[in-house]
């Protein structure tokens, strides 16, 4: 049986590596253009993995946070590895 942390874990990779191919082709929440195709793979472990019937405008609005979180933190990764600190 597989644990609630091991599901997370896999959900966390999952949506992370959606959120990464999405923004690595260009789509990101300022350009509003979230690939339907991964956007269809996003409600699909959504279903699957959390039993979670969303309508695709719901799905968009995750997909959309998700990459907002994912450029946050791209952005702080590139940051921090540049050398500069935050104020």
């Amino acid at each position: 049986m597989t644990s609630i942390s091991e599901t997370r874990s896999k959900f966390r990779h999952k949506l992370t590596l959606i959120s990464c191919v999405s923004l690595k082709h260009g789509y990101t929440p300022m350009n509003n253009m979230i690939d339907k195709n991964l956007l269809l793979q996003l409600k699909q472990i959504l279903e699957e993995d959390y039993n979670l019937k969303l309508n695709l405008q719901e799905v968009t609005e995750i997909g959309t946070t998700l990459l907002l979180f994912v450029e946050t933190l791209l952005k702080v990764e590139s940051t921090v590895k540049g050398g500069t600190k935050h104020a």
